[in-house]
């Protein structure tokens, strides 16, 4: 009797994946003759605990042939529910919000101005929202998706074919299949308290290795940073620090906004570990880039309690010190004559750049975003000279109940660079004398508008700002 039932031909293929959850992806060729399952449906099944998985396939009894065929028909019928209510909910809405809410950038093209862009970008992502429907990334554009739509699937298979088709763009299937598609999120969701934004070779190392180990402050570490689409462990709260802090560089990349599940492990990595305590996010490289900065704004919004903590020291000190780091063999690390006279220069933006010695106009740009009382600007000398005053200065800033009970030796200078003998530039050996001097001639009017800035912000002015020189006291260019 089974030989009249409208068969269909089962292909099942496992991976290591599937084999440890028990599930198996079923392609059903039923050539047309099912009332129930489409010519050609592919679903992902779990498999009862009697059937035999085998490395490179599936043993499956008649009765188990039978409960897959089973699932197959319920998975496509719900499927069909799916696809109908996203259909339907799309219509409802497509001309008056779905549309005029989709195809904003949401990545910045490198060398052009992407202020404006990521202002109506942002406008876009929070109406689309505000308005209960999902925003979604698909390659460097924004699709406003109708809530019944609100997964990848459903994104893939109509809300994106129908956006693109209703504005005349017509791409391959593979190239719709290979296409990048995920939800986006909004940086204010993460629910951060401050961010320490600044500068390289700045002394942010040490600071924030102090900062984690206050006990109402959260360091959120690197691993929910989701860098480069990583999705690795978050570290147990109690976990012992071992080495110098992490950065969070989510800020660095390109795009204009996070996605959804980087958001969401990131809240609950606070939740779980962060309770009754400020969370803060580290890069030394955030202040120096405008993009990142407009995502510090980003990060801040609708938080008054907001702050945003910038260390920095003399910019003399700065160029040694990424310089002595750089690679030898990487253009910006080979020649230091050549690059205190701008003819060598890194072609990374991130590595060691002469403007980035230039903190005033770079402090400027986050005042501007971030607003004057809610941005400290802090000198590193100052802080390694005289720590306890410093550094409860910065905890009272942040909004922190501790405060700062130890002295100088407790508080630690990372990164203190290779040893002296290994230092290509060495201030006290003269060998570059002539260059060190071509440095501070350079940075003479940045010395200048940093003291005019440390005293309008009322920040004691370091010895070495006011009398326009490093001061190489220890000799050490770290």
């Amino acid at each position: 009797p089974h030989a009249r039932l409208p068969l269909p031909v089962l292909t099942m293929s496992t991976s290591r994946a599937s084999r440890l959850t028990g599930t198996v992806d079923v392609t059903a060729d039923m050539g047309g003759r099912s009332p129930c399952l489409s010519p050609r449906s592919r679903q992902r099944l779990r498999l009862p605990k009697s059937s035999a998985l085998w490395s490179h396939g599936v043993t499956v009894t008649w009765t188990c042939y039978r409960m897959l065929c089973f699932q197959l028909c319920a998975a496509e019928a719900a499927d069909a529910v799916r696809d109908g209510d996203c259909l339907s909910e799309t219509e409802r809405h497509f001309a008056d919000a779905l549309l005029p809410h989709s195809g904003a950038q949401v990545v910045a093209r490198p060398g052009e101005d992407f202020a404006v862009a990521f202002d109506i970008s942002e406008r876009l992502l929070l109406a689309c929202r505000g308005e209960g429907h999902a925003a979604w990334r698909f390659g460097h554009n924004m699709l406003c998706a109708a809530a019944a739509c609100d997964s990848e699937e459903l994104v893939r298979r109509i809300s994106l074919p129908l956006y693109l088709g209703t504005v005349g763009v017509e791409l391959p299937e593979e190239v719709l299949e290979g296409m990048l598609v995920q939800r986006l999120g909004h940086w204010a969701e993460m629910g951060a308290d401050f961010a320490v934004a600044g500068f390289e070779s700045g002394g942010t190392t040490s600071l924030v290795a102090r900062l984690r180990q206050v006990p109402d402050v959260y360091m959120m570490p690197f691993e929910l940073s989701d860098w480069g689409g990583s999705r690795e462990q978050a570290p147990e709260c109690g976990a012992p620090f071992e080495g110098p802090p992490s950065y969070w560089p989510s800020f660095m990349s390109y795009a204009f906004w996070p996605e959804q599940l980087t958001v969401d492990r990131f809240f609950e990595q606070a939740s779980l570990c962060a309770s009754g305590k400020l969370v803060g996010v580290w890069d030394s490289r955030y202040a120096a880039h405008p993009l990142a900065v407009r995502k510090l704004q980003a990060l801040l919004r609708g938080r008054p309690q907001g702050r945003v903590l910038l260390s920095f020291r003399d910019p003399v000190k700065y160029v040694v010190s990424a310089f002595n780091r750089m690679s030898p063999d990487r253009p910006g690390g080979q020649s230091f004559s050549a690059v205190v006279e701008g003819a060598e220069v890194s072609g990374d933006p991130y590595e060691l750049q002469l403007w980035k010695g230039n903190y005033s106009l770079l402090v400027e740009g986050v005042l501007s975003a971030i607003g004057q009382d809610r941005v400290l600007l802090q000198s590193f000398e100052s802080l390694l000279a005289r720590p306890a005053e410093a550094f409860s200065r910065i905890l009272a800033f942040l909004g922190s109940r501790h405060r700062f009970d130890g002295d100088a030796q407790d508080f630690p200078h990372e990164n203190r660079g290779l040893q002296i003998s290994a230092f290509r530039v060495d201030p006290c050996s003269g060998n570059f004398a002539r260059e060190l001097r071509r440095l501070v001639g350079r940075f003479r009017p940045e010395y200048r508008r940093l003291e005019r800035l440390l005293q309008r912000l009322g920040v004691a002015v370091p010895r070495g700002v006011a009398e326009r020189r490093p001061l190489w006291t220890t000799c050490e260019p770290s």
